[in-house]
C-alpha cells in the first residue's frame, strides 16, 4: 500500500479541455478518471493509496493537476473516480518533497520533467504536503457579519514576551500567532470553503493560502482579496523573488522569476514591474498580463494609474496590455480606480492624455456592463475576509506610519525650513527632500522617496520615485501621516496651525486635515485660462508647482507654471514657461489669478520646469534644464539668476528658497556647482523698465537687466 506521484505528459495534458472547451489552467479541474501506464513503479497503488498527477509547464513550473483515490489496474491503466481537485501550482513544494527513498527532488535547470519520468513512491510527509495544496483542513466556520468591526480593529496576536524560566518546571513556549478565525457553522458555499482553507493555512502554509485566495478571485474578484494576495505573496515567495522585491535583482532576475511561473513569486514581479527602463517594462508586460486572473496584476494597473511613472506615447503598448488584462477579467476594484482617475485629468501631453482618456472611458463602460459592482461578498464571505485581513494586514493605527518616520523629527533642529537644492537626507531606509517646518516649529513635512529607484539618473537631477509626503510631530517624533503622491507632485505645505497639509500636482491641490484625515480637492488653476494659440495644438497646459498657506491659513497661494508655444521650435515639446500665482479661498474654494509674469525673454524651457514661491510670498523662482530666473511680485522685477555649466536636455538644476535666510540657493546637479543668491536690492521703477539686481554674497555675481512689465503688489 502506498501513494505515488506520476507525471502527465505535456502532449496529453494540452489536449485536455475543461467543460467549456477551453484550455486548462490553474484553478480549473483536469477531469480525468484514469492514468494510462503499466509502469511497475505504480504497483504500490494496488494495496490502496492515492495517485497524485503532476505536469511540468514551460519554465520548470510544476502543477499538481489532480489525484485519483484508490485506483485499480485493469491491465493497461489505473482507473478511479474522476478527479475533482483544481489545478494548483506547487513549485514551492519541490524542495520539500523527500519521497520514500529520502532522496528528494533536485532537478537541474530545464530538466524537471525528465526527473519525474519515473513514478515516485511518496513519503507520509509528502502526502500531507500535497494534500495541503488541494484541500487543507478548513478552520472553524465564520461568525455572523456584525462581528466584522471588532475583527478589523483587532491586531494580529503577538507572542507573549519570554520570561526568565524558573528552575523547575520549564515554562511552556510562547504561543505561535495564528489568524483570528470566526466560529459558527461550517461554510456552506464554495467561496466560503476556499476562504476557510486560506484562513487555516495562513501561518503554516502561506503558499496554500495564496492558492485559495487566487481561486476565490477567479470565481468572485472581491476588492478585499487584493491586499490579502499581496501580503501572502510576500510570505510565500522564493528567496530569488524576495531579492527582486528588495531591488537587488537585475533584469535577467526578473525574467528568470517570471519564466518559472510560480504563483507565490508573482507578487514580487508585480511590486518591481515599473522599476526598469521603458523598453524593459515593455518586455515585462507580456508575461505578466498573460497570466490567469490575478488580483496582483490588477493592482499593478491601479498603482500605475494613480501615480503614473511613464506618460509618453511610447508607453501606450504597456497601458494597452494592462487594460486588456483587467477587461478580460473584470473586477470592481478596477472600476473604482478608473472612475477616480477619469474624474481628473491624466497628467501627460495632449496626445497621451487623449489616448488615456479614451481608454478610461471605454474601460469604465465595459466594467459597468459586466456588472462588477454586484460582485460584493455575502455575510459568510465577509466574515472570513475580515478574519484574514486581521491576520495579514496592519491595523488602522499601524497603516498611518508604514515606514519609519520618527528619525525625521531629529532633523528639524539642524535643517532649514526647506532643504537646499540637491540635498538628500536618509532616514528609515528612505531619502527625504524638500523638508519644510511649520511656523510653530511643531510639524515637519518632507517629500520622501525610495532610494532604489532611478538612481542612474541622479547626476542629471531626476527625482527618485516619490512615495509621498511624510508629516511628523517634531516634539515627540511621532508620525502623523504619510500621504501617497507621485514624483510630479512635489508641491506641499503645512499650515501655520499645524492642522492641514496641502499637496499639489498636475492641476489639483489636495488639502488634508491631519486630525480627521478628511480631504478636499481643489483645482485652482482651472481659474487660470490656458494660453491659447491659433489652433488647439498651440494650447498651453498650466500645472501646480508650489503651494503656500497664507492669511492665517484661510487662503492658499498656488504657484503654477503656464506653458506657451515656443516661436523657436516646431515641436510641442519646445515650449516656454512662465510662473503665475493663484490665490484660493479655502472656505469657498474660489480662486483668482493674483499674478502672472510675462513670458521669459530668449529662454526655452522643457515641460518639466518648476517654480518655487518664497516664504515672503513675494518672490518666485523658475528653474529648468539650464537656467534659473527670479521674479519679484512687488516690483515686477526679473533677473536671470543662474546658468549651468553643462548643456543637457535633462533638468540639471535645482532651486530652493532658504526661508530662514531669505536667500535663493541654486545648484547645478551635474557638476556640483552651487550658489546662494542674496536679497533683492532696491529697484528703480520707470514706465517701460524695471531694473533689478541679485547679489551673490561671495563674489558679487550680478543678474541681468531687461524690459519687463511693472506690477504692483496686487498684480495690477
Amino acid at each position: 500500500m502506498g501513494s505515488v506521484l506520476a507525471i502527465v505528459s505535456k502532449a496529453v495534458f494540452e489536449k485536455a479541455r475543461d467543460a467549456k472547451g477551453a484550455a486548462l489552467a490553474v484553478g480549473k479541474v483536469y477531469g480525468t478518471d484514469r492514468y494510462v501506464s503499466g509502469n511497475k513503479a505504480l504497483t504500490p497503488l494496488a494495496g490502496g493509496g492515492t495517485l497524485y498527477l503532476v505536469t511540468v509547464r514551460p519554465g520548470d513550473v510544476l502543477w499538481l493537476v489532480g489525484r485519483l483515490k484508490d485506483p485499480t489496474f485493469d491491465g493497461s491503466q489505473w482507473v478511479a473516480a474522476a478527479n475533482d481537485a483544481p489545478i494548483v501550482d506547487i513549485g514551492q513544494a519541490i524542495p520539500k518533497l523527500v519521497f520514500a527513498n529520502g532522496k528528494g527532488l533536485t532537478p537541474k535547470p530545464g530538466a524537471l520533467g525528465m526527473s519525474l519520468q519515473t513514478p515516485r513512491l511518496l513519503a507520509d510527509s509528502d502526502i500531507d504536503l500535497l494534500d495541503s495544496f488541494l484541500s487543507p483542513t478548513p478552520a472553524p466556520a465564520p461568525a455572523p457579519a456584525p462581528a466584522r468591526a471588532v475583527v478589523v480593529a483587532s491586531a494580529r496576536p503577538k507572542p507573549e514576551p519570554k520570561s526568565k524560566p524558573a528552575p523547575a518546571p520549564a515554562p511552556a513556549p510562547a504561543p505561535t500567532p495564528t489568524a483570528p478565525k470566526p466560529t459558527g457553522p461550517a461554510p456552506t458555499s464554495a467561496i466560503g470553503r476556499w476562504l476557510a482553507t486560506a484562513a487555516s493555512a495562513v501561518d503554516a502554509q502561506p503558499g496554500a493560502a495564496l492558492q485559495a485566495i487566487l481561486q476565490v478571485w477567479r470565481e468572485r474578484p472581491y476588492a478585499a482579496l487584493i491586499p490579502l494576495a499581496e501580503a501572502l505573496s510576500e510570505r510565500a515567495e522564493s528567496s530569488v523573488a524576495a531579492t527582486l522585491r528588495s531591488g537587488d535583482g537585475d533584469e535577467s532576475t526578473w525574467h528568470v522569476v517570471a519564466g518559472a511561473g510560480h504563483d507565490a513569486d508573482v507578487g514580487a514581479l508585480c511590486a518591481s514591474f515599473e522599476r526598469a527602463k521603458l523598453d524593459h517594462i515593455h518586455q515585462r508586460a507580456e508575461p505578466l498580463t498573460a497570466r490567469p486572473p490575478d488580483p496582483r496584476v490588477a493592482a499593478v494597473l491601479h498603482r500605475l494609474l494613480l501615480a503614473p511613472p511613464f506618460r509618453s506615447t511610447s508607453s501606450q503598448p504597456i497601458w494597452t496590455k494592462l487594460f486588456e488584462h483587467v477587461l478580460a477579467h473584470p473586477d470592481p476594484a478596477t472600476l473604482a480606480v478608473v472612475r477616480e482617475v477619469a474624474a481628473g485629468s491624466f497628467p501627460a501631453g495632449k496626445s497621451m492624455t487623449a489616448i488615456m482618456t479614451a481608454k478610461l472611458v471605454a474601460t469604465e463602460e465595459r466594467l459597468v456592463k459586466a456588472d462588477v459592482e454586484a460582485m460584493v461578498p455575502d455575510d459568510e464571505a465577509r466574515a472570513w475576509l475580515d478574519a484574514l485581513s486581521a491576520a495579514l494586514l496592519p491595523t488602522v493605527a499601524e497603516s498611518v506610519a508604514p515606514v519609519a518616520l520618527t528619525p525625521l523629527a531629529t532633523l528639524a533642529a539642524t535643517l532649514p525650513a526647506k532643504a537646499e537644492p540637491g540635498a538628500v537626507h536618509t532616514f528609515g531606509g528612505l531619502t527625504a527632500r524638500e523638508l519644510r517646518v511649520s511656523t510653530s516649529g511643531r510639524t515637519l513635512a518632507a517629500l520622501v522617496a525610495d532610494p532604489s529607484e532611478n538612481t542612474q539618473y541622479e547626476s542629471y537631477g531626476k527625482e527618485q520615485s516619490t512615495i509621498g509626503v511624510a508629516v511628523v510631530d517634531v516634539p515627540t517624533g511621532a508620525p502623523r501621516l504619510l500621504w501617497p503622491t507621485t514624483f510630479r507632485a512635489r508641491a506641499f505645505a503645512v499650515s501655520d496651525d499645524d492642522r492641514h497639509l496641502a499637496v499639489g500636482g498636475g492641476r489639483e491641490v489636495v488639502v488634508v486635515d491631519l486630525e480627521t484625515r478628511a480631504t478636499h480637492v481643489l483645482r485652482p488653476i482651472d481659474a487660470h485660462p490656458d494660453v491659447s494659440g491659433e489652433n488647439e495644438e498651440e494650447r498651453g497646459r498650466p500645472y501646480v508647482a508650489d503651494v503656500r498657506f497664507a492669511d492665517g491659513d484661510t487662503t492658499l497661494l498656488v504657484a503654477a507654471i503656464v506653458s506657451h508655444p515656443s516661436p523657436h521650435g516646431r515641436s510641442e515639446r519646445w515650449i516656454e514657461m512662465v510662473p503665475a500665482i493663484v490665490q484660493v479661498d479655502l472656505a469657498t474654494g474660489e480662486a483668482r489669478t493674483l499674478f502672472e509674469a510675462p513670458m521669459l525673454p530668449d529662454s526655452r524651457f522643457m515641460p518639466r520646469s518648476d517654480c518655487t514661491l518664497a516664504a515672503d510670498e513675494r518672490r518666485i523662482a523658475l528653474f529648468s534644464n539650464s537656467e534659473v530666473w527670479v521674479w519679484d511680485r512687488r516690483w515686477g522685477a526679473l533677473a536671470h539668476a543662474f546658468r549651468t555649466k553643462t548643456a543637457s536636455i535633462l533638468s540639471a538644476t535645482r532651486a530652493a528658497w532658504s526661508d530662514h535666510e531669505g536667500k535663493l540657493r541654486v545648484a547645478d546637479l551635474a557638476t556640483g556647482d552651487e550658489r546662494a543668491m542674496g536679497e533683492w536690492l532696491p529697484v528703480a521703477v520707470r514706465a517701460d523698465r524695471v531694473a533689478a539686481t541679485v547679489v551673490n554674497p561671495k563674489d558679487r555675481w550680478r543678474g541681468a537687466r531687461g524690459p519687463v512689465t511693472a506690477l504692483d503688489g496686487e498684480g495690477t
